[in-house]
């Protein structure tokens, strides 16, 4: 029976290979600032991946406008700058725009214009709603320009493989503790709101405080906490009669908010590498938190409605630990596979 597990993990860990770019996942960002003069400046920062491959993503106006002098490209950390300009026949206003290239990788993105008689607008932007026409009728409203950013929120925390994992990890940790139902529903909710407050207190302090921490590290940190829930998970199936008396299972709200902590980081470098509104980072901040819990409740709701309808099954016992092991087994491989591949991406370069 170890041998099995050995055997399965290994299969696992070489299959996760595949999928630990997950974290990878990122948006672009395209700043459009019409001057006084009629020149349309554009500024549109892509990621770059560990790969070296550019996300090979595309802006197109309509024919009424034409390229000013060559583009300027910039390469920035793990980013690449590019700044062009153009002349638009009647100016931005009523002018289309045509985004091209989102992928698996690059989802989604924001784009923020600023028009010459100083108004602003914001659009959120994705495979499915990558053409706009540029209106500048209602758009001084900062709620309604700024609304992308919770749709933002929601599509960053749900295609975000690693925090959904470590969500999923304090969830069957607090099944796994035992206990009526209304103490363990009460167990979640002070688990996942120590959660919320942790990675909400960081995100803060990133973007509105200017506190940071390596991407890198962060990363290779938060696969290393889901790694660590596995691993105290894999220690209750084999003894699910004894509860053990770790800390993660006497106090898991406190593991929620100490690994919270390095969780909101992670969310702070998808939000800054979105571009933020120099005049209103505070309200962009807010929505795209309040997108990010969105999408976090939209996941704790379908994971416990699945729990409770697979307790509900007549299983046989021995069936249940089964159904325990094999998905605790698997997270345990994938968070080991970025572990390995992110730690190397600090010590191995």
């Amino acid at each position: 029976m170890i041998k099995r597990r050995l055997l399965l993990m290994l299969l696992l860990l070489f299959a996760a290979g595949g999928s630990a770019q997950a974290h990878e996942i990122r948006p672009i960002f395209l700043g459009i600032a019409e001057q006084a003069d009629g020149r349309i400046d554009l500024r549109l920062k892509v990621p770059v991946f560990r790969s070296g491959d550019v996300a090979a993503v595309q802006v197109h106006f309509g024919a009424a406008c034409d390229a000013i002098g060559q583009a300027r490209n910039e390469t920035r950390d793990d980013s690449l700058l590019q700044s062009w300009s153009l002349h638009c026949a009647g100016g931005l206003a009523g002018q289309r725009l045509q985004l091209q290239g989102f992928g698996g990788l690059v989802p989604d993105g924001l784009v923020s214009v600023q028009y010459a008689d100083g108004r602003q607008a914001s659009y959120a932007v994705n495979r499915d709603h990558a053409d706009l026409l540029l209106q500048t009728q209602d758009e001084t409203r900062p709620l309604r320009s700024l609304a992308a950013y919770v749709p933002i929120g929601i599509e960053h925390v749900l295609s975000g493989l690693d925090h959904l994992l470590f969500v999923l990890c304090l969830m069957l940790l607090v099944a796994a503790r035992g206990g009526t139902r209304r103490a363990q529903l009460q167990t979640l909710l002070a688990t996942i709101s120590a959660f919320t407050l942790a990675h909400s207190l960081t995100l803060a302090l990133a973007v509105i405080g200017g506190v940071s921490l390596p991407t890198a590290s962060v990363e290779t940190l938060i696969a290393l906490s889901i790694l660590l829930l596995a691993v105290e998970l894999a220690r209750a199936a084999r003894t699910p009669e004894t509860r053990p008396a770790t800390l993660a299972f006497r106090e898991p709200w406190l593991m929620a908010f100490v690994f919270g902590l390095l969780h909101g980081f992670g969310f702070a470098g998808a939000l800054l590498e979105t571009g933020l509104p120099a005049a209103a980072r505070g309200w962009a901040l807010l929505l795209f938190n309040l997108g990010v819990e969105a999408g976090q409740l939209i996941f704790v709701a379908a994971a416990l409605l699945a729990i409770t309808i697979l307790r509900a099954l007549p299983t046989p016992q021995h069936l249940r630990r089964t159904l325990v092991a094999l998905p605790v087994t698997a997270i345990g491989s994938v968070a080991a596979a970025w572990v390995l591949q992110r730690g190397w991406m600090i010590f191995g370069g």
